[in-house]
């Protein structure tokens, strides 16, 4: 996971941490406000992807007698000689918490994006607030 962060964070540009301290953020302020929002859109699916990877992973567990969801269903088959009916159960229960994970995880990274099409801006704002001075064209004569 750490080495998953640590890529993460190489991957934003040098340029944003040379901005952030040009216009005098300290280490801290640039790390918070300039790289972490841009290096988490980038590790999300990774991170995901482990959870998802470790919800699978924990019939391993029941190696080290851990009593987890495959452990249990392995006693419960034994006992009542239902391995189909149990394991059959397991599996939903395994593919309800991997589905609900993966979408959740789907549906932050789309709202991660941000929208699908992007206004462009086809006029200068900046010179609206500076006030728009209109100079008389001596060409044109007004009627007075």
């Amino acid at each position: 996971m750490a080495e998953t962060v640590r890529g993460g964070i190489l991957s934003i540009d040098p340029g944003q941490t040379e901005g952030a301290k040009a216009i005098g953020m300290t280490h801290y302020q640039t790390m918070l406000n300039v790289i972490m929002p841009q290096a988490l859109r980038n590790i999300m699916p990774q991170i995901g992807n482990n959870l998802i990877i470790n919800i699978k992973d924990t019939c391993v567990l029941s190696v080290i007698g851990v009593v987890e969801l495959f452990y249990a269903t392995k006693g419960v088959a034994g006992a009542y000689y239902t391995y189909f009916e149990a394991f059959t159960i397991t599996m939903v229960i395994y593919f309800v918490l991997t589905f609900t994970c993966s979408r959740i995880l789907r549906h932050w990274e789309k709202k991660m994006d941000g929208p699908d099409s992007y206004d462009l801006a086809t006029t200068d704002t900046l010179a609206y607030t500076s006030g728009m001075v209109k100079f008389p064209d001596p060409k044109v004569k007004e009627d007075k």
